[in-house]
């Protein structure tokens, strides 16, 4: 049973290293622009009657 624990133990402190690392190195997210679209879509245009 000690030794599923000091493996439990074990495995959790590498994931959280490993999260460390990953979050150390991945660069900051940058802050998106309230206005994601340039072109603001039309309202749909009603068909022409022949």
């Amino acid at each position: 049973m000690k030794k599923l624990i000091s493996a439990l133990m074990l495995s959790l402190m590498v994931m959280s290293f490993a999260a460390t690392v990953s979050a150390h190195e991945a660069p900051p997210p940058e802050p998106q622009p309230p206005h994601h679209h340039h072109h603001r879509p039309a309202p749909p245009q009603p068909a022409p009657q022949p």
